[in-house]
């Protein structure tokens, strides 16, 4: 009953017609359902680990929080006309190419104008480079073999079922799966 935090006393679980017993200790509790689905899914969840850093936070006093926060929003404010003023470079540009590829081709031409590297319809011109570049780039991904050597992911669906039916079992002592049976407690311990 302790394994899942919650405001009161709640009522226990019949198991047999009997009220299930508080396990004592629900960290050791916890820590043999862990084990046990560890010991299901060895094979699964043996492999290379990372080491996973828990940044600490760094304390700061208010003052320096207040001047970053402050400096943060000079530097928006003294983007913003840059970022304005791109964007409306960039619609009279395209606004020019339509005008001017209307004009000259019209409709249904195999060319289309460019102005200050915008094509009519507003978007970046050059845009065959980069798909060009995205494509040499996975050919040589391919022929180094980088891309071939990717392991597939296990499915871990089986593993999930077991995490949910042993965390579902240590709060209410449910029978889910054979394999994962509750903690017993007091006399009906084996």
């Amino acid at each position: 009953m302790a394994v899942l935090p919650a405001p009161g006393r709640l009522h226990a679980p019949m198991i047999g017609g009997q009220p299930a017993q508080d396990v004592p200790n629900p960290r050791a509790a916890s820590g043999e359902m862990a084990d046990r689905i560890w010991a299901r899914h060895r094979r699964v969840l043996d492999g290379e680990r990372s080491p996973r850093g828990v940044a600490r936070p760094e304390p700061r006093s208010w003052r320096l929080a207040v001047r970053l926060f402050a400096s943060f929003v000079l530097a928006s404010l003294r983007n913003a006309p840059g970022a304005w003023l791109a964007k409306a470079k960039a619609a009279v540009a395209s606004s020019a190419a339509a005008a001017v590829h209307d004009v000259v081709y019209g409709s249904g031409s195999a060319y289309d104008v460019v102005v200050a590297g915008r094509l009519p319809d507003g978007r970046p011109a050059q845009w065959h480079e980069v798909a060009d570049a995205v494509g040499d780039l996975s050919s040589a991904l391919t022929s180094s073999g980088h891309l071939t050597q990717q392991p597939a992911p296990s499915p871990l669906g089986e593993l999930w079922k077991d995490v949910v039916n042993g965390a579902l079992t240590l709060g209410d002592a449910g029978r889910r799966d054979p394999a994962l049976p509750p903690v017993t407690v007091g006399a009906a311990s084996p």
